[in-house]
């Protein structure tokens, strides 16, 4: 399963049109990016594209850039 995080602005909407095509479950979980609810040790990798942009408050989201709770 991917699991997607994206802004809740419309760009979501254009994404779920491929989610039709993909081979695999797609999950879609808008921000608030601060408070994203997934659990400790739930995720394998991490693909983070014009990220930081799109949170309001980055120091709460990623409060040691080096870490992230995979």
């Amino acid at each position: 399963m991917l699991q997607d995080i994206q802004a809740e602005d419309g760009s979501i909407r254009g994404a779920i049109i491929y989610n039709d095509q993909a081979p695999f479950d797609v999950e879609f979980i808008g921000l608030p990016g601060e408070e994203i609810p997934l659990d400790d040790g739930s995720i394998d990798s991490v693909l983070m594209t014009y990220t930081l942009c799109s949170i309001p408050d980055t120091e709460t989201a990623l409060p040691n850039p080096f870490f992230m709770r995979c």
